[in-house]
């Protein structure tokens, strides 16, 4: 955020020595928590995500909740290609990328081949989401929170910049914008202040100098 109030966006990518038939990138997960508040901060554990434009919701696997000893908020009925299932429903809080931290992200649990997490529209909608092909290599690109419409002949994802991708984390210290999916602005704020969620944490990012990702 700088002086004017304004919340510039953060872009996470990832590079594939290929052309990507999937996207699967390193993500982090903890247990949903208060990040205003050091004493219930929780490390990110790492797993693998794939990215599915063609799923509604994002799903975890059993590994997950027992890792990170996730307790269940209740239970939905789900649609999956073997049929409909029962399936538990959990708060998570998300890293993507290393840069984009996501708050109490409702996820369910099912099985998931060749990954750790299905990550859906209710993610990827919060950003611009950009897949770029050149050179015998994919360039995938979140950028979060959106700013606006993407304009693809001004887009710059040259492969000359990949020596700054890191597979989990930042090489220099920067802003991480903090994303609220199931909050509106004029509800309490998610991280507990008895506040509306406009006038507490809202568009507010967090320095990842000060986090433990």
């Amino acid at each position: 955020m700088d002086k004017t109030g304004k919340v510039h966006s953060v872009i996470g990518r990832f590079e594939y020595n290929g052309i990507a038939r999937e996207l699967k990138t390193p993500i982090g997960i903890a247990p949903a928590f208060n990040p205003k508040s050091k004493e219930n901060r929780l490390p990110y554990k790492q797993y693998s995500g794939i990215w599915d434009t063609g799923a509604t919701n994002s799903v975890i696997t059993r590994r997950i909740v027992d890792e990170c000893a996730l307790k269940p908020i209740g239970m939905i009925r789900t649609q999956t290609a073997g049929g409909e299932m029962n399936s538990y429903v959990y708060y998570v809080n998300l890293l993507l990328m290393g840069r984009i931290e996501v708050i109490s992200v409702k996820v369910s649990e099912c099985v998931l081949p060749g990954a750790d997490m299905l990550i859906g529209m209710d993610i990827i909608g919060l950003g611009d989401f950009s897949i770029t092909n050149k050179a015998g290599k994919t360039d995938f690109a979140f950028r979060c929170p959106s700013e606006g419409w993407l304009d693809i002949d001004r887009l710059n994802l040259s492969s000359s910049d990949s020596k700054s991708k890191t597979p989990l984390g930042p090489t220099q210290p920067q802003a991480r914008p903090r994303i609220y999916p199931d909050a509106t602005r004029n509800q309490p704020c998610p991280c507990g202040s008895g506040k509306k969620h406009k006038k507490c944490c809202l568009d507010k990012p967090t320095n990842s100098s000060n986090s433990n990702p």
